[in-house]
């Protein structure tokens, strides 16, 4: 029978694209040069490129989960899912660890035995994002190679950044156009850096560099400031003056009452979702499902306004997504298209 850590090293692994950052669902990570990356349903595998032959050494990280429990208890928890069938001969107490960003976690070292005293030695490591519990496995069965890679390891957690506690790069800002001088949504993307886009990026705006936005959409980027409170924004020869207002909006005289719109970076959604203007209509599920326009399943993920969705294939699209500020979810924005929440 064929053991864990040859189950887990018998797929396919790839290099990473090369990115800063690699995503995987919440979790953003560096990947180590050289280190080959998969995708699967289990989680996404990380092996090293210099193992030689007879070596074993995989790095997973597992789907995250809801933090319904404290971190110990989770750790704990974490721990018996490893070891599944195997005896855990030995377990290192656990220590505290937080990552760059300061998301708290747990980290042990321990040795696993199966019934045939095949022994695994397993770093489990676990962190709580928020209401998010995100776990990181590394396992070998050769003591030498353990010593190899501790310090890449530790180098990779500490590394990890988790999109649901990262606040976005952005502003966005939406007028609906109820004035007499306008009657089209507009948007506006405010980058930290002082870059503006006058557009709603059909790809979204998650892992959206100012740079990037630039080059991508020359004709609607151009700049904002704010002084005195007031936002004045301009894009090629045309400058549009925002004043605040109480509620935390803006106020602008060419195209009326302007929304800070949140990154929806998390959001679960449920029921249908009707086209405006339209017939065509996408259903909704709170556990991450839903039913596209041609009524396929498939599954969903929002991370800084923007939509991904995972075919049966495989395959993902990305596509622009907001919602406007409400205590229920009436209207979402997709893609440059209005969708209104059909009430049973």
């Amino acid at each position: 029978m064929m053991s864990i850590l040859a189950a887990v090293l018998a797929v396919s692994l790839q290099a990473p694209p090369a990115e800063d950052a690699f995503a995987y669902g919440n979790v953003l990570l560096r990947v180590p040069e050289g280190w080959q990356v998969d995708t699967r349903d289990e989680g996404l595998f990380l092996r090293p490129p210099d193992l030689k032959k007879g070596e074993s050494y995989v790095v997973i990280i597992p789907p995250g989960t809801k933090a319904d429990v404290n971190l110990t208890a989770g750790f704990e928890r974490t721990w018996k899912q490893v070891a599944g069938t195997r005896k855990i001969a030995k377990k290192a107490p656990e220590k505290e660890i937080k990552t760059e960003g300061g998301v708290d976690g747990l980290m042990s070292v321990g040795l696993l035995d199966d019934a045939d005293d095949q022994r695994l030695i397993s770093t489990v490591a676990l962190f709580k994002a928020a209401d998010r519990f995100h776990a990181v496995l590394a396992l070998t069965a050769e003591d030498h190679v353990f010593q190899r890679y501790s310090e890449p390891f530790g180098l990779l957690i500490k590394g990890l950044r988790f999109r649901n506690v990262e606040l976005p790069a952005y502003d966005l800002l939406i007028s609906l156009g109820y004035t007499e001088k306008a009657g089209k949504t507009t948007v506006y993307v405010l980058f930290r850096d002082g870059t503006c886009l006058a557009e709603f990026p059909a790809e979204g705006l998650d892992r959206l560099e100012p740079a990037t936005a630039r080059k991508r959409h020359p004709e609607s980027a151009g700049t904002h400031e704010t002084k005195d409170g007031v936002l004045t924004i301009r894009v090629g020869s045309r400058t549009d003056t925002l004043k605040p207002a109480l509620d935390g909006s803006y106020r602008s005289a060419e195209t009326g009452q302007y929304l800070k719109i949140p990154s929806s970076t998390g959001l679960r959604l449920e029921g249908k979702f009707v086209l405006h203007g339209g017939t065509a209509a996408v259903v909704f599920r709170p556990d991450g499902t839903m039913d596209d326009e041609q009524g396929k399943p498939v599954t969903y993920e929002i991370y800084n306004n923007t939509l991904y969705l995972t075919s049966a294939d495989k395959s993902v699209k990305r596509t622009s997504f907001l919602v406007l500020p409400a205590a229920k979810v009436e209207f979402i924005y997709v893609n440059s298209r209005w969708y209104r929440h059909d009430q049973p």
